[in-house]
């Protein structure tokens, strides 16, 4: 919702329309109105338009960094999330080889404690074997 308002900036009044709250129109006048008494205040000979353009290039300068900041912060977060699949691809196929080798020693157990059918004995033909050693 468009609303008008005037504001004062370093004693210079203006007329704007923004969508912003009446609250963060008067933050933003505040933040805008130091920085430029602040600018003014450091060179006496400083016009209020000269600090106006030293004040926005501060602002824009800030913004880039921040700009590269947020590219740098986002590439990170791809890099992780990239890992992360990696990462979770990995784990499904050692659960998978996990599985597998449970099953294998279970059988091998199995097959230690005598639980598979044994193949049918021959007829013994009622003699004993001895064995030597």
């Amino acid at each position: 919702m468009h609303q008008k308002y005037t504001l004062t900036i370093s004693d210079i009044e203006i007329n704007v329309i923004s969508d912003e709250s009446p609250e963060a129109v008067e933050a933003l006048v505040a933040l805008v109105d130091r920085k430029m008494r602040e600018i003014s205040s450091k060179s006496r000979n400083c016009s209020k338009t000269e600090a106006a353009i030293l004040c926005s290039l501060d602002y824009c300068s800030d913004k880039m960094r921040a700009q590269r900041k947020v590219k740098m912060l986002e590439s990170k977060v791809a890099n992780t999330e990239t890992a992360m699949d990696e990462l979770i691809e990995e784990n499904e196929t050692l659960k998978q080889e996990i599985a597998t080798l449970k099953k294998q020693l279970e059988s091998a157990e199995k097959l230690a404690c005598g639980d598979e059918p044994k193949e049918p004995k021959a007829k013994s033909s009622g003699r004993k074997k001895i064995s030597l050693i």
